[in-house]
C-alpha cells in the first residue's frame, strides 16, 4: 500500500519524543489510558497504557482485568535492533510493572504486556528472544499498518520533521 510506505518515511523524520507519542496514542485509541514516561531518565521504559479491555464489548470486564502496555519506543531509520537491547527492555519493564504494582496504579491481577515498536525492524535472533519472552514487537511497515487502519494517518503527518542533526 503507497500510504504505508509514505507514513513510515514520515515516522523516520519526527522526533524520537513524538514517536514515543505515536505508540502511547495508538494505545489511546485502542482504548488504554496511555502516556509517555519523561523523556529523560525513564528506565527503559518510553511509554505506557492502563485500563485496556480486552473482554468483548457484550461483557463487563472489571478493572482488575483489564490489561496494561509497557513499552519502548525506537525511532530509527535503518538500523536493526539487537537481541540485547531487546533484554535489557524486559529487565527494565518488569522493575518498572513492579512499581506500577506498588503504586497500585495496576492490580496484581492485570495482565501486563510488554510492548517494543520500531520504524527500523529486528534482527532475527531478536525476533526469536521477543517470541520466548512474550514481547509484542511492531517493526516500521507493522506499526504503519496499525496507524492506517485507526485513522491517525493525518494526525502523525502533522507532525514537525525533526530538526537535522
Amino acid at each position: 500500500h503507497e500510504d504505508d510506505g509514505e507514513l513510515l518515511l514520515k515516522l523516520k523524520r519526527i522526533c524520537p519524543f513524538d514517536f514515543e507519542k505515536v505508540c502511547a496514542k495508538l494505545l489511546s485509541v485502542l482504548g488504554g489510558d496511555s502516556r509517555v514516561t519523561s523523556k529523560t531518565r525513564d528506565g527503559g521504559v518510553d511509554f505506557i497504557a492502563v485500563g485496556l479491555d480486552i473482554l468483548p464489548d457484550n461483557m463487563n470486564c472489571p478493572s482488575y482485568c483489564k490489561a496494561s502496555v509497557i513499552g519502548q519506543a525506537k525511532r530509527f531509520d535503518n538500523k536493526l535492533i539487537a537481541e540485547k537491547t531487546l533484554r535489557e527492555f524486559v529487565g527494565a519493564s518488569l522493575l518498572h510493572r513492579n512499581d506500577l504494582r506498588v503504586r497500585q496504579a495496576i492490580s496484581p491481577l492485570s495482565p501486563v504486556l510488554l510492548a517494543f515498536w520500531t520504524t527500523s525492524n529486528f534482527e532475527s535472533n531478536t525476533k526469536v528472544f521477543a517470541r520466548r519472552a512474550g514481547v509484542w514487537l511492531m517493526d516500521g511497515y507493522t506499526l504503519s499498518t496499525y496507524l492506517i487502519r485507526l485513522d491517525l494517518t493525518d494526525w502523525v503527518m502533522a507532525m514537525p520533521d525533526a530538526p537535522p542533526t
